[in-house]
């Protein structure tokens, strides 16, 4: 496959996962069951969390673009979406491991969700959070564009995909530990959460 057809397959993979994140939002705004949860059973994906995939769609996005030369827009982008990322996920993450709730759970839409598998409400699963900090991290390095720069998107890429798929194997095969739920320790991580995981990491192995 040439780096050009790559570069198309990673662009239509993030619009695909700013897409999904756009309809997730949606769903908690107009409360759309399926749009929040592929199953009643499951737990949905947060609505801070879908923010950030839209978000994370268009750090990919840009970094296609400026690996095409086309820096312009991507010097604005990549900045202000990672630096949103990083506050949002990094308060939530290290608020995690220290027990405190720091508000940014619920900070634009109350969860009241009821799923088993949910420990804190609108807290995304501890994986979700790091992964989105990986995203942040490779719009960062994208413009300081290091030696190496194309091996750290891929280790990025593999990182964030394998996180995804082990939680889609978690749901096909019904363990939860697989998906990253731990009572009274972690979030699962939603289903299609996952699955936008192992988008975003096709699409940087792309690069």
């Amino acid at each position: 496959m040439n780096p050009e057809t790559r570069r198309k397959i990673a662009k239509i993979l993030a619009l695909a996962v700013s897409l999904a994140g756009i309809l997730v939002i949606l769903g908690w705004i107009f409360n759309i069951g399926f749009l929040k949860s592929l199953s009643s059973a499951w737990i949905s994906m947060k609505f801070n969390t879908a923010f950030v995939f839209v978000l994370s769609g268009l750090i990919l996005y840009f970094i296609v673009q400026t690996g095409e030369g086309k820096p312009d827009v991507a010097q604005v982008v990549l900045p202000i979406a990672s630096l949103v990322i990083l506050l949002l996920m990094g308060t939530l993450f290290f608020g995690n491991l220290l027990g405190v709730q720091t508000g940014a759970e619920e900070l634009f839409m109350r969860d009241l969700s009821s799923a088993p598998t949910t420990v804190t409400p609108g807290m995304p699963s501890l994986p979700t959070m790091f992964n989105f900090i990986l995203i942040a991290s490779a719009a960062i390095l994208t413009l300081f564009n290091p030696e190496k720069l194309s091996a750290m998107l891929k280790n990025i890429g593999l990182i964030v995909g394998w996180v995804g798929v082990v939680a889609v194997l978690g749901y096909l095969i019904n363990i939860p530990l697989l998906y990253y739920f731990i009572a009274g320790v972690n979030n699962a991580m939603a289903c299609h959460t996952a699955i936008l995981f192992m988008l975003l990491g096709a699409g940087f192995l792309c690069l």
